[in-house]
């Protein structure tokens, strides 16, 4: 599987300065500002330039490095193998402690906000904690299952991050699973392309879902399971994508915005 690159040396160094200058502004704005003053925008200012030389050796290393493999990689191509082997260690040993310290500011906040002391304070750490615990074990299990599935895949799936052509993908594709929104609806059925819709939300998707089910433009997954027993179910019968790609082009209007500036000026 061979990811799309869509951050580059620019962006990069522009998250990282974000990044720096946030982290400072909320762990010791109180210090800070002890000590500077109102020099302090100044001092965090500095601090972030003075961090834009090490993200461009960063950079520079990423490059030369092909194989994907991070900080680790590049301390074995420096150090060797014995050191980069401690660096998940490392992590593992500093992670906790940051993420403890973080979490209580986040919580001294709130405790500073609708009071309660400590207790607030320490509630709301945890509360942090836990979000935080559970959305990497989302991440964790879903970059699994895609792992497992571009493995099985053996180099058919290339996993797409955001883009700005979506019209391309879209004209490429022969079945679309989606949300049945207003303009993805649309599009889909203007290139004449059949649909798998899913988790429609209450109202405009839920009749759009409707509408293209009545049609044969479409068919529902209501959950993950019926989802992958549709697209094996079309899989294993090339004339039925056919049939609802028909129906699709005879729905679709592809000239609206032609048609609807023609009846305007008429």
């Amino acid at each position: 599987m061979q990811l799309q690159r869509t951050l580059g040396l620019g962006g990069g160094i522009a998250l990282a300065i974000g990044s720096v200058a946030g982290s400072g502004i909320l762990f010791l704005p109180s210090v800070i500002y002890r000590l500077a003053e109102h020099d302090a925008l100044v001092v965090w200012g500095l601090a972030t330039l003075l961090c834009v030389p090490l993200l461009l050796v960063f950079g520079e290393m990423v490059r030369e490095s092909h194989d994907g493999s991070g900080i680790e990689g590049f301390i074995a191509g420096g150090l060797g193998p014995g050191f980069a082997a401690c660096v998940p260690l490392l992590f593992a040993l500093l992670f906790p402690p940051a993420l403890a310290a973080a979490t209580l500011v986040a919580g001294g906040y709130l405790s500073h906000a609708v009071g309660g002391g400590s207790v607030v304070q320490l509630a709301g750490a945890l509360v942090v904690i836990a979000g935080a615990l559970y959305t990497n074990l989302v991440g964790a299990r879903t970059g699994a299952r895609l792992q497992s599935i571009a493995n099985r895949s053996r180099g058919r799936l290339v996993a797409q991050g955001f883009t700005d052509r979506v019209e391309r993908l879209m004209t490429a594709s022969d079945l679309v699973i989606t949300k049945p929104g207003g303009l993805t609806t649309s599009e889909c059925l203007a290139l004449g392309r059949p649909m798998i819709v899913h988790a429609p939300i209450p109202g405009q998707e839920e009749r759009n879902c409707d509408y293209l089910l009545e049609q044969g433009a479409a068919l529902k997954a209501i959950d993950a399971a019926a989802l992958g027993w549709r697209v094996r179910e079309l899989l294993t019968h090339p004339g039925r994508v056919a049939a609802m790609a028909s129906r699709a082009r005879a729905l679709g209007r592809p000239h609206a915005a032609r048609d609807v500036v023609r009846i305007a000026c008429a």
